[in-house]
């Protein structure tokens, strides 16, 4: 796994952080910090959501087989099923 050491900004993302900065009257690392924070976290959130998605999806599979139909049901009940 390689880990982040530096990162390198293009000229038009610098001046947005640049504009923000003086727009809110904060540092430009401030505003990279948070926005970055914000977005990893966003994306991070993101993934585990599919992940946990796809395991209930299996889960819900694999017990698809072992339901039983309304007919089945209600004929357990006594009930008529029209």
């Amino acid at each position: 796994m390689s880990h982040v050491t530096s990162i390198r900004f293009d000229d038009e993302l610098k001046n947005d952080i640049q504009f923000l900065a003086e727009r809110y009257n904060c540092k430009p690392h401030k505003i990279m910090v948070e926005n970055m924070k914000r977005a990893v976290k966003e994306e991070v959130e993101k993934i585990r959501f599919i992940e946990e998605a796809e395991q209930e999806y299996l889960k819900m599979k694999s017990l698809e087989n072992y339901g039983l139909t309304m007919d089945q049901v209600c004929s357990q009940l006594g009930l008529k099923n029209d």
